[in-house]
């Protein structure tokens, strides 16, 4: 599978990859800013376009709070995160362009480590699971 890579650039703390619709989005946090966003310039020929690509909001930790996609210049899917005490991610709610909810999936953590993602449709009844072991 062939991937296209695009680097963003913010005054970053940490860096973080998103893989969505076969687009890697090497996208930088930064808990300087309040919200960022992504342009998309085509070019053929003679005509340029721009479009608005990915909209990303942050909260005062910097963490992605709300992601809008776009396709075309039109919302497609939008994310909500929400994190505990400790700023890890433990909601993650996804809706598509009209703001029906698609997904929910939570996390949940031993030791600061994420253990497990159950991810559920939009009446609630679970989807999938997965869980993540760790070798020291």
């Amino acid at each position: 599978m062939h991937f296209k890579h695009k680097i963003y650039k913010f005054t970053a703390i940490v860096a973080f990859m998103c893989l969505y619709a076969g687009v890697t989005l090497v996208i930088a946090q930064n808990t300087q800013a309040k919200s960022a966003t992504v342009y998309e310039e085509k070019y053929d020929g003679e005509i340029t376009t721009k479009q608005i690509e990915t909209e990303i909001v942050f909260d005062q930790n910097g963490n992605i709070i709300e992601e809008k996609e776009y396709k075309k210049g039109k919302l497609d899917r939008k994310l909500v995160n929400e994190y505990n005490a400790d700023k890890l991610k433990i909601r993650e709610t996804e809706y598509d362009a009209k703001g029906n909810m698609v997904r929910m999936s939570e996390f949940k953590y031993t030791n600061k480590q994420k253990t497990e993602k159950l991810t559920y449709n939009p009446s609630g009844k679970l989807k999938s699971k997965k869980t993540y072991v760790y070798k020291y």
